[in-house]
């Protein structure tokens, strides 16, 4: 797990965490008035045994900072892992984007999000990139039936023309989870499916089991083959 923060003086700090633990671990940072806390839970029981190490880079850059973090995570390893190229990343990412969710919700639609954005751009926010998020995918259940946008969102092929047409903006994205949707994907996506349980570490079962494990303890139908499953979506 990679953390990167920009510290008070303008330099970049980047830390990496890697455990030992076999099976199911998770690691994670949190901030504190004194520096960061590194935490880390398992579901292997065994885990009290395990091991954490971590490591850290400051740099003037966080390009710089995240090859040297990388570098001392390749020590650690004892193997190089594959490294972040950040000079390849989109340039629409330096530009500012907007998200559909936080003012739609899931009742996104095709004429809704033009609409928001030509506000946007007609107050001079200069909008360069769109996600369209939860709402727009054929569902039922909370499972992806199909690879088709659903009826009521409209023609999205049209939208993303009229949106980097008329509104300038370079890039249309939209929103899926890893395994199609909230729990899942059915078989008529013309995909095999696997049924599989929840998993949680003991951590979750003890300071937040209503809101967090009761939740998400569910049964998901997750795609056999995930390279497959990505070539369909994005197709």
């Amino acid at each position: 797990l990679f953390f990167v923060a920009e510290v008070d003086d303008g330099r970049f700090l980047s830390a990496v965490a890697i455990s030992d633990a076999k099976k199911n671990a998770s690691c994670s940072f949190r901030g504190t008035p004194g520096g960061f806390v590194v935490r880390v839970e398992a579901s292997d029981l065994g885990f009290a045994d395990s091991a954490l190490i971590a490591g850290m880079a400051l740099g003037d850059s966080l390009d710089y900072s995240i090859r040297l973090t990388n570098q001392i995570a390749s020590e650690m390893l004892g193997k190089r892992p594959r490294h972040l190229r950040l000079d390849r990343r989109p340039d629409f990412v330096n530009e500012l984007g907007w998200c559909s969710w936080d003012s739609l919700g899931t009742d996104v639609c095709s004429d809704a999000v033009q609409r928001t954005v030509q506000k946007l751009v007609n107050i001079g926010i200069p909008v360069r990139w769109v996600v369209i998020d939860d709402g727009w995918q054929n569902t039922d259940n909370r499972r992806l039936v199909n690879f088709n946008v659903l009826d009521k969102f409209g023609d999205l092929s049209n939208l993303c023309t009229d949106l980097k047409t008329d509104l300038g903006i370079r890039a249309v994205l939209v929103w899926h989870t890893v395994v199609g949707y909230w729990e899942g994907t059915f078989e008529t996506c013309g995909l095999k499916v696997e049924e599989n349980g929840s998993r949680f570490s003991t951590g979750l079962y003890s300071n937040d089991r209503e809101e967090m494990v009761n939740y998400w303890a569910k049964s998901y139908s997750v795609p056999s083959n995930p390279l497959e499953f990505f070539a369909m979506y994005y197709k």
